[in-house]
This record gives structure tokens, C-alpha cells and sequence, in this order.
């Protein structure tokens, strides 16, 4: 027999599904670099209600894992973190992200 869900026994159901572990262990900077695409956009504060909202249009850029990881260092074992910084676009002299990257933590989350 089907039963009927209450709302409220839906969530129990439809919850999020389990990450992989490699994923897991990534700070903000290598969750975009690992990313396919990456967006951009502006949140502000939106009138006298201090709502938050987009503030211009989104920007979608793809990202090619390929180059993204040619440009890392070689070996891997001369440096066990490396500093990276993400623009929006290369023209720009100021950087939009700026942190530590491990690596190891990267290519184990790309393979």
C-alpha cells in the first residue's frame, strides 16, 4: 500500500544527498577552481528594508580544469600549499578571492 506523506515527513526524504569526502575537505577558492563553472554576482542591500538582493546581472564563466591545473606547480612535494588569486577577469588589477590552495586536496577531489 502507498502511504501519504505529510509535508512536513517530506523533508526526511528528500535530503540533501551524501558529498564525497575529497569534496567535503576543500576551502571556498578550491570548490571554484574544482567548479565547471563558476558565477559571479553582486549582493547588496536593496532600499530602506535593508532586503538583500542581486544588484547587476550574473556572470557565468566556464573553467577549464585542464589549464587550471597546468598551472600549478609541477611537483607537488616543493611546496605543500600555494597562494592563488581569483579574478574576474585578467584585465583587472585587483583580485576577487585570495587563499591558500593545497594541491594534493585539489587533484584528489578533480580524480
Amino acid at each position: 500500500m502507498f502511504q501519504i506523506l505529510q509535508p512536513i515527513m517530506a523533508f526526511d526524504i528528500l535530503s540533501n544527498p551524501l558529498v564525497c569526502l575529497s569534496l567535503s575537505e576543500l576551502n571556498d577558492l578550491e570548490e571554484r577552481l574544482v567548479a565547471l563553472r563558476i558565477p559571479f554576482m553582486q549582493i547588496r542591500e536593496l532600499g530602506q528594508d535593508r532586503q538583500y538582493g542581486i544588484k547587476e546581472s550574473v556572470t557565468n564563466v566556464p573553467n577549464d580544469l585542464h589549464k587550471s591545473v597546468d598551472c600549478l606547480p609541477r611537483n607537488v612535494n616543493d611546496s605543500a600549499t600555494i597562494y592563488v588569486k581569483l579574478k574576474k577577469r585578467l584585465s583587472f588589477k585587483s583580485h576577487f578571492m585570495y587563499k591558500c590552495v593545497n594541491p594534493n586536496q585539489y587533484n584528489a577531489a578533480l580524480y
